[in-house]
């Protein structure tokens, strides 16, 4: 990993590659989400595992300017889930 913010869901999309590469879970993103206040994955914008090692939830609308230190690999293909979980990345 390198030293900034990387990202870790990107609309709604678990960035699995990243998901395995920090050790975290997407039992992890939940708990942030719950923490924002944040009901449903269609609402996430971005989640950020930040230097500090807090997990930021941005809501879709609030990413403009606030994702331009972030580690920010994008996705080559996506697993959808017609489940209440996120969609995954199946990229490694």
């Amino acid at each position: 990993l390198g030293e900034g913010p990387v990202l870790l869901v990107r609309d709604g999309q678990v960035l699995t590659a990243t998901l395995r590469r920090t050790r975290l879970s997407e039992d992890d993103l939940r708990v942030a989400l719950r923490r924002a206040a944040v009901g449903s994955w269609s609402d996430v914008g971005a989640m950020v595992l930040e230097r500090s090692g807090t997990i930021s939830v941005l809501r879709r609308g609030q990413m403009d300017d606030a994702l331009a230190d972030v580690d920010v690999r994008r996705p080559t293909t996506a697993v959808v889930s017609r489940s209440r979980s996120p969609r995954r990345d199946s990229s490694r």
